[in-house]
């Protein structure tokens, strides 16, 4: 691949395609035959089967699990009079009882783990969240820290992140 193009990839933001291109045509010029070998390796029948690719997958990758798990944040923030909505991100099997132990009182939350009301006064509190299904039980604290400022205790990722 040219500088050229190279360079017009970068000014029009496109940085990961541009680095990817740039280290396969570095590897192309500095080691050919060790790109020959990889294109045979590939092309041999059966190189490639459903079977060896689906094999190393990580566990990680293979979906939830059937007994429940917490996922998300541990520490949330809120300000005080001001409304409070915190959906609780957990998984498991159908049906899964979530119940909360230890939240203010000006706040409640639904059988799907929504939290929702609006907190008056400034504090920390711990909710011991229990999710429950036939196949087992999680359990968690989630800290709740109210105060002025208080909101990012927990830093935006996924979509919100600097480099989604």
């Amino acid at each position: 691949m040219s500088e050229s193009v190279l360079r017009n990839l970068t000014r029009r933001g496109l940085m990961k395609i541009a680095t990817s291109a740039a280290v396969l045509t570095s590897i192309r010029r500095t080691a050919p035959d060790t790109c020959a070998e990889a294109a045979k390796a590939i092309a041999r029948p059966g190189a490639l089967s459903p079977n060896t690719v689906a094999n190393d997958y990580p566990k990680i990758a293979s979906g939830d699990p059937n007994t429940p798990e917490f996922h998300g944040p541990r520490v949330v923030g809120a300000t005080p009079d001001r409304d409070f909505l915190f959906k609780v991100p957990y998984t498991g099997t159908a049906p899964v009882a979530i119940t909360a132990i230890g939240l203010p009182d000006s706040l409640t939350m639904d059988f799907n783990g929504l939290i929702t009301g609006r907190i008056n006064q400034a504090g920390e509190y711990n909710i011991q969240l229990t999710a429950k299904n036939a196949l087992g039980t999680a359990r968690r604290v989630l800290r709740l820290v109210v105060g002025e400022h208080k909101l990012a205790l927990t830093p935006p990722m996924g979509w919100n992140s600097w480099n989604a």
